[in-house]
């Protein structure tokens, strides 16, 4: 046992009487900043691997932040190339033409209100996603559409401008692989 490591031990006796005078020890490392890694956070680091039934998944993301009537004043994000506005509520979002990813499996997007207030916001929408029909290509597009009701009375949801300092939050899962597995 270096000088990192601390043994715990705990008796079971308390868990069956059967077990009584039975103890149980853990050993835990410390790292070199002298922090303890606890054993609830053993498994957050999986050291770069997912594991899926698809062959080399990727995450995209992006925030997307919205200025005054819906502008796109900035964004970030892996992948991602522009951002742009098409009409009110409705954000182009163009995937950096060097991805070049093969399939589009899941996209998903949130609205964040601003600091003060809401954003308006009953739904967001995402079209051209997934489409089994069609490969990605470089450069790929989908469509973000901000939906809310008309008015109280007139809940049909609309395309709608969040208001100004709301974040769009976009998450994609695409395929950077053309290795096809059964049942895709």
């Amino acid at each position: 046992m270096s000088p990192r490591d601390t043994l715990l031990s705990y008796p079971l006796g308390a868990l069956s009487p059967a077990l009584n005078g039975e103890t149980v020890s853990y050993k835990l490392r410390h790292n070199t900043r002298g922090e303890g890694i606890y054993m609830a956070n053993r498994n957050w680091a999986s050291g770069g691997k997912l594991y899926s039934m698809h062959v080399m998944p990727v995450f995209v993301n992006a925030t997307i932040q919205i200025g005054a009537s819906g502008a796109v004043t900035s964004f970030v994000g892996s992948a991602v190339s522009s951002v742009t506005l098409v009409s009110a509520g409705v954000y182009k979002v163009t995937l950096n033409p060097s991805t070049n990813f093969t399939r589009l499996y899941f996209a998903d997007a949130s609205i964040q209100s601003p600091a003060s207030g809401n954003s308006g916001i009953s739904a967001v929408e995402i079209q051209n996603a997934p489409n089994a029909s069609v490969a990605l290509i470089a450069g790929a597009q989908l469509e973000v559409t901000c939906l809310a009701a008309t008015s109280s009375s007139v809940t049909t949801l609309v395309p709608t401008a969040p208001a100004s300092g709301s974040a769009i939050n976009l998450f994609m899962i695409c395929s950077n692989s053309s290795v096809v597995i059964d049942g895709e």
